[in-house]
């Protein structure tokens, strides 16, 4: 888990293999700016830090996720998903060694948020199987922006 800036606005929370990579082009568009890094590859992207919205995504994030809630009451908070088939195909052909369990990470963070009477800002998100225009209307939704006219990102940064 890398050190995190309380001044984020949204923060995503989603495992491995659910869709960051295109979370965080999509905020782009939207016009936040911010960090997105990967545990798989190791890698970060950083976009410009000239917007007063900012992002974080962590898809470790699991393996600090009620330290990161508690310091960031206030702060969105997207999960990526993904089916559980889709994303068991996808976790192994890059980490055929991770153990955390989407369903139960999923549930984790259902019983996190009721315990700190946040569920509200939570949003649950199926990128990989959504339209562009489900996509859309289900972010911009959450965070109370536009929706933009651009079709939403599907970017697979381990092609």
């Amino acid at each position: 888990m890398k050190n995190i800036n309380k001044s984020y606005q949204v923060y995503g929370i989603g495992l491995p293999r659910t869709g960051s990579t295109s979370l965080a082009e999509a905020l782009n568009i939207l016009g936040y700016s911010g960090k997105h890094f990967c545990s798989i590859n190791n890698s970060s992207r950083v976009s410009s830090f000239k917007e007063l919205e900012k992002y974080y995504i962590d898809n470790s994030s699991y393996l600090d996720l009620e330290n990161i809630v508690r310091k960031n009451i206030g702060s969105k908070f997207i999960f990526t998903d993904r089916s559980l088939t889709d994303w068991s195909e996808s976790i192994k052909k890059y980490d055929k060694n991770f153990t955390t369990n989407i369903v139960e990470y999923k549930e984790a963070c259902i019983s996190l948020f009721k315990k700190y009477n946040k569920l509200k800002d939570l949003l649950f998100i199926n990128i990989t199987e959504n339209t562009s225009e489900k996509n859309w209307n289900i972010l911009c939704s959450f965070l109370d922006k536009e929706i933009p006219n651009y079709k939403f990102p599907n970017v697979d940064q381990n092609k």
